[in-house]
């Protein structure tokens, strides 16, 4: 990512191979310090760790492969990315680069495009990487407290009522108890908060297990009834419907006879569902960053063909003895050339591997100038209202990117009202407090400038909410859609470093909100 400041450490023994890949880097913006052996690269690490190492293999006294696994061996060094330089072709050694630890090559001679384009992707590998393991790091942290917080709770269960009271009150946990033999259930006050009931609701054990989601029921019945057979601790946990919004409840206990002798269980009850979120956003951030990688792979490729059909076809019709049937088919190979190049392109603004020029823009001018576009979209059953904006909304944007994703999101709008409807396309400069961004899962800070698409169409389950923005996913028929739509969204707003945020209920319509960072020029 040319001008994101990488700190870049360059090894090579030839002063003009370091004078050469030090202007080309420095013009991207990158700062860059230069070593002329591996003696040299080893101390400049250590006192300050490089975003990037570039690594000739070949130079006198220490060579590049030995340069790489001391470095290896520093653990603070570890996971920098070692990038190759060689002019050899020799499959032994570039074998040996990689078991060393470098993670690419860049063969000599090198083109400036080459160097950018290799640089780029590893340093966005390599911080995206690290964001994820300070996420991990977040939610292991917020793990071992909720552990802490329940070791805490079931160890004050055998002190003092007052201890018990103070522990769960800490630990937003209530408790309960079941009898054995005839199923009633006891909750306590924090219980019923938990599970936002009164005393009196659920009154049994089975009345609680169809208090969950109807997905949830099966697997907590069975292991209540695994519970009863092995007299052993049961774990309960799903989605919770007596509670408004999307809740997720965990509930545990153990069998105990204390008391008079009666067998029953006891346990504790608490809210899951930011722990669960956590773990699924975390697990979402992994799985789109190995799709984008993958997307962004075999969109490369498959340019690269598309290049040869389109090119071919141009020459076919630049014969002057062609067949009108043979120009006939030439024109279907273009528009289906033309078809994919789209998908491509789609695929790698997801990806964010596509080249982005961010400029100064007018919203609301942009929606003007693109009523025309949508109108021819949306057909004749669905109505169109335009809002933009009376005063210009400034921000840095791609226009081509932001009207791609301003007509996926209306093509989307269309298929959610087959029987008609309205669209309303709106622009505003405005913060939004309390909205949640689909993509990062945080709540969206600030003044931004906001472009709306509303419909008063199906609407959009919580279940499916969770999904749409995948890439690949989708609720249409087989080929009727490819899954991209929203994934292309997804990537533009990255690209444009703002925010995505959802409002929609079944049969209530939805409305997409994409939050633009502002600019005064």
């Amino acid at each position: 990512m040319p001008g994101d400041s990488g700190d870049i450490l360059i090894v090579d023994d030839l002063p003009e191979n370091l004078r050469v890949l030090a202007t080309i880097l420095e013009r991207a913006g990158f700062r860059i310090r230069l070593a002329p052996d591996g003696a040299f690269a080893l101390r400049a690490a250590t006192l300050r760790r490089p975003d990037i190492i570039l690594l000739d293999v070949r130079m006198p006294g220490m060579d590049g492969i030995e340069t790489c696994r001391r470095l290896r061996a520093d653990p603070a060094l570890t996971e920098v990315p070692v990038l190759f330089l060689s002019a050899s072709e020799n499959e032994e050694e570039r074998l040996d680069a990689f078991r060393a630890g470098g993670v690419d090559f860049i063969a000599k001679p090198f083109r400036a495009e080459e160097v950018l384009a290799r640089v780029s992707s590893h340093l966005s590998i390599a911080r995206l990487r690290t964001a994820l393991a300070r996420a991990n790091a977040r939610l292991a942290g917020q793990v071992q407290d909720e552990h802490a917080a329940r070791e805490v709770a079931e160890g004050a269960a055998q002190d003092s009522g007052e201890r018990l009271d103070l522990a769960l009150a800490a630990a937003a946990m209530g408790t309960w108890e079941a009898d054995i033999a005839d199923g009633t259930l006891r909750l306590d006050t924090r219980a019923c908060g938990v599970l936002g009931v009164t005393n009196r609701l659920p009154a049994t054990i089975d009345e609680l297990i169809a208090a969950f989601a109807e997905a949830d029921r099966g697997p907590t019945a069975s292991a209540w009834r695994a519970a009863l057979a092995g007299n052993c601790a049961v774990a309960i946990e799903g989605w919770w419907t007596l509670l408004p919004g999307r809740r997720r409840i965990r509930l545990r206990g153990e069998p105990s006879s204390a008391g008079g002798g009666r067998r029953r269980f006891v346990g504790l009850a608490w809210d899951v569902t930011a722990e669960h979120d956590l773990r699924e956003r975390l697990a979402q951030s992994e799985k789109m960053e190995c799709l984008g990688r993958l997307a962004g792979s075999v969109a490369h490729d498959f340019n690269n063909h598309l290049t040869v059909i389109m090119g071919s076809v141009a020459l076919i019709r630049t014969r002057p003895d062609l067949h009108p049937s043979v120009l006939n088919w030439a024109d279907n190979i273009s528009r289906a050339s033309d078809n994919a190049a789209a998908l491509v392109r789609d695929m790698l603004t997801f990806a964010r591997r596509r080249e982005t020029r961010l400029e100064p823009l007018d919203l609301a001018a942009l929606v003007r100038s693109s009523a025309g576009m949508v109108q021819a979209l949306l057909g004749h059953s669905v109505v169109l209202e335009l809002r933009p904006s009376a005063q210009p909304i400034r921000v840095r944007g791609n226009i081509e990117q932001l009207q791609n994703a301003l007509l996926n999101l209306c093509v989307n709008a269309r298929d959610a009202m087959p029987d008609g409807g309205r669209l309303v396309i709106e622009t505003a400069q405005k913060a939004v407090p309390g909205a949640l961004c689909r993509i990062t899962g945080s709540e969206i800070v600030g003044e931004h400038g906001v472009l709306s698409v509303g419909d008063d169409g199906t609407g959009i389950s919580e279940e499916l909410q969770a999904r749409i923005f995948e890439p690949f996913f989708t609720t249409k028929p087989e080929g009727k859609g490819t899954g991209l739509g929203l994934a292309t969204v997804v990537g533009c707003v990255r690209q444009h470093d703002g925010y995505l945020s959802l409002v929609s209920r079944p049969g209530a319509g939805s409305t997409f909100n994409l939050h633009l960072p502002l600019t005064g020029g």
